[in-house]
């Protein structure tokens, strides 16, 4: 058994003793079960999720990368990521050495893309090359074929590709880095999907990254004014300096953080099942 595991093993033991003097110590336990019951939720059918931003630099390819990793380890139906973004290698984030490309996957059938043990990895097209959109939601029914949900890496890109991918997903994350326009970023995402995607928008999922609790409660509160965005589905992640490098290994990441990407898997999982 891992540190980690029996480091788990151990909160919950102490918790449950805990519960037997005093019932509200077991509440956050049974919350966390909730939520992972939500996350492994069964599904009919597959499911495309776009991970948007409304600018740059934001934290949308980890917080697609993160939500992957912890839905695989919670379901067992298959889990994609892929990336629209040119040159982008999600592999090596994940501490791979590579990874089929965009437009490699393109070119298969379904059926030619195996489930995945894990993370079904894609990386983005090459620079310069043009991947049409036919090609793209070929590309994007493959891993649908044996991955329930499949996460398209979005970002806040307005090339024609990152359009294109808009338009095929089910539902999306918008994501918005803590800051004086974070809520200005978050309703540029929402905005764009309501233009590009409408039938994805009244499922959406809000992640803050960054920032203290207050300030990330500060920005929902701002979010709930616009049309259609539930306080429900607002998830603060918090940060996490083993993220800064671009790079995800769960082993490093604190909990806190993770909690923040269990949350987004299991509004994502109750959503569409």
């Amino acid at each position: 058994m891992t540190r980690s595991a029996r480091g788990w093993l151990a909160d919950t033991a102490r918790t449950l003793v805990a519960g037997v003097l005093d019932p509200a110590a077991i509440e956050p336990l049974r919350r966390e079960r909730e939520t992972v019951t939500a996350a492994r939720t069964p599904q009919e059918r597959s499911w495309v999720v776009g991970v948007v931003s409304g600018g740059p630099r934001v934290g949308a390819t980890t917080t697609a990368i993160a939500t992957a990793v912890t839905l695989a380890a919670l379901r067992d139906d298959g889990v994609a990521v892929m990336t629209t973004a040119a040159d982008e290698r999600l592999s090596g984030r994940l501490g791979r050495p590579s990874a089929p490309r965009l437009s490699e996957i393109a070119d298969r059938l379904p059926g030619d893309v195996p489930r995945a043990a894990g993370v079904c990895v894609v990386d983005g097209p090459t620079v310069g090359e043009r991947v049409p959109q036919a090609q793209l939601r070929n590309a994007v029914d493959v891993l649908a074929y044996r991955h329930t949900f499949v996460l398209l890496d979005i970002g806040g890109a307005e090339t024609e590709l990152a359009h294109d991918a808009l338009a095929c997903v089910d539902t999306v994350v918008a994501v918005a880095r803590t800051g004086p326009d974070a809520a200005v970023e978050a309703s540029r995402a929402l905005d764009r999907v309501m233009r590009v995607a409408p039938g994805a928008y009244e499922s959406a999922v809000v992640a803050i990254v960054g920032g203290r609790p207050r300030t990330r409660r500060t920005i929902a509160d701002q979010l709930c004014e616009w049309p259609g965005v539930a306080a429900d589905r607002i998830v603060g992640v918090a940060n996490d300096r083993s993220l800064a490098s671009g790079s995800y290994a769960t082993g490093q990441v604190s909990s806190t953080t993770q909690v923040g990407y269990l949350r987004i898997a299991a509004l994502l999982g109750a959503a569409t099942g």
